[in-house]
């Protein structure tokens, strides 16, 4: 129920325009996960929605975030 209240909270401060991102798989301690797309953004009327597809580029090794540890 919260999490509903803050998505909705958040979607009618939107001025203009409103992105909500979906990350198809996520990568921890190397190793990868698929993540499922949020219930909230299936809820949403088509006729709302404009989908686009990210394009991935490969990230060079210099370019990657250090480690803390």
């Amino acid at each position: 129920e919260e999490e509903k209240r803050l998505l909705y909270v958040g979607m009618t401060r939107a001025k203009r325009f409103l992105f909500l991102t979906h990350a198809g798989k996520r990568t921890i301690r190397n190793r990868p996960f698929a993540l499922s797309r949020s219930p909230f953004l299936d809820a949403i009327e088509k006729s709302l929605v404009e989908l686009h597809q990210a394009k991935m580029k490969k990230i060079a090794p210099e370019d990657r975030q250090m480690g803390l540890f």
